[in-house]
């Protein structure tokens, strides 16, 4: 996953479904979207940057020092 600089870092899973093309084969690019309940995935089919909605237990939160 790309690095950020924030505080907060989730475990997001290694890949999320494309809304585009409904392929697997993305990766995440950053842990928050445009929104906090947002994460940005890019997906390596179709070359598209989409946002994936964090659900509550779908990812572990934790904070980092």
């Amino acid at each position: 996953m790309a690095s950020d600089n924030s505080p907060y870092v989730a475990e997001l899973p290694a890949s999320a479904e494309c809304p585009f093309c409904h392929s697997d084969n993305s990766r995440p690019l950053a842990t928050f979207g445009s929104l906090l309940m947002t994460s940005q995935y890019y997906c390596d089919d179709c070359k598209t940057t989409f946002e994936w909605v964090r659900r509550e237990g779908d990812v572990s939160p934790r904070l980092v020092d």
